[in-house]
C-alpha cells in the first residue's frame, strides 16, 4: 500500500507542521529540524490538508527556511505536495501559516475514529469540559498503574490497530511500553482541568490536549501526545 508521509525540514525560526492541524513536526527555538512521517493515523476519509505555522525568532543567527512535502514513496514522481519558504537572516516577517488541500492515492486506511466522531466548528465549553474529563481520565489512570491506563486507552489501540493493519496486542504492548518508561520516571504530575489547553483538529473531529505547552501526559525522557473526540456521544482518547 502506497503511505503518504509527511517530509518535513526548518531552521532560524519556530515552526510546527503536519496534516490536518494536527503538530507531527515542531521547532521551538529555531534549531535544525528534518523528519519524514507516517500519515496513515491522521488521513481523514476526505478534505485533507498540509498545515504549518511559522514565525520569526528576534534572536536567531540562521537563516530562516521551512519545506513542508507530502511524499507518495513508491510514486515515480514522489512529491505529491511541496511548499518552500526561506529568507534573509536579517529579514522581519509576519507569522504565517500554511494550508494546503491534498488527495491521497487511493482511500485512505479505514479508521473508526475518522468515520465516527462528532464534527464540531469550533469548541463551545461543554466541548471543552467533555476534551479536559477524557484527559483527567487518562491522567487519572497512571496513578492506578499500566494496565488502567491501557483500558482508558481501549479505543485507540484498537483504532490504531485496524488502520496501521496491525494486530491489536501489537499496538498494545508497544503502549504499554511507553506507559511503563513513563511510570518508571515517576509518571504524569497532576494537572488542573483550566490548565490543560484544547486544540481543534483533525478537520473538527479530535482535540489536542497540552498543558504549558507540553504534551499532556510526559515525565523526564518520555512523553505521550493525547487528542480526544467524542464517539457515541462520550469523550475518550483517540489517538
Amino acid at each position: 500500500m502506497n503511505v503518504e508521509r509527511l517530509v518535513v525540514s526548518g531552521r532560524g525560526l519556530r515552526f510546527e507542521a503536519g496534516v490536518n492541524d494536527v503538530p507531527l513536526v515542531r521547532s521551538a527555538r529555531g534549531e535544525p529540524v528534518a523528519a519524514a512521517l507516517p500519515l496513515e493515523l491522521w488521513l481523514l476519509p476526505s478534505g485533507n490538508r498540509m498545515t504549518a505555522q511559522a514565525q520569526r525568532l528576534a534572536d536567531s543567527r540562521r537563516e530562516p527556511a521551512l519545506d513542508v512535502s507530502i511524499v507518495r514513496p513508491d510514486d515515480p514522481d514522489p512529491e505529491c505536495m511541496r511548499v518552500h519558504w526561506s529568507a534573509p537572516e536579517d529579514l522581519a516577517f509576519d507569522p504565517f501559516d500554511v494550508c494546503v488541500p491534498f488527495t491521497t492515492d487511493g482511500p485512505p486506511p479505514e479508521s473508526r475514529a475518522w468515520r465516527e466522531a462528532a464534527r464540531m466548528d469550533s469548541l463551545d465549553d461543554e466541548a471543552i469540559r467533555g476534551a479536559r474529563g477524557a484527559g483527567a481520565a487518562l491522567l487519572a489512570a497512571f496513578g492506578k498503574g499500566t494496565e488502567a491506563v491501557l483500558e482508558t486507552l481501549a479505543f485507540r489501540i484498537e483504532d490504531e490497530a485496524r488502520v496501521l493493519g496491525e494486530e491489536p496486542d501489537a499496538v498494545r504492548a508497544r503502549v504499554s511500553a511507553l506507559v511503563g518508561r513513563i511510570l518508571l520516571r515517576r509518571g504524569p504530575a497532576p494537572i488542573a482541568a483550566g490548565d490543560v489547553q484544547t486544540r481543534l483538529v483533525a478537520g473538527g473531529r479530535a482535540v489536542m490536549l497540552t498543558s504549558g505547552g507540553a504534551e499532556l501526559v510526559w515525565s523526564e525522557g518520555a512523553s505521550m501526545p493525547v487528542f480526544v473526540s467524542c464517539v457515541g456521544g462520550a469523550w475518550t482518547v483517540t489517538r
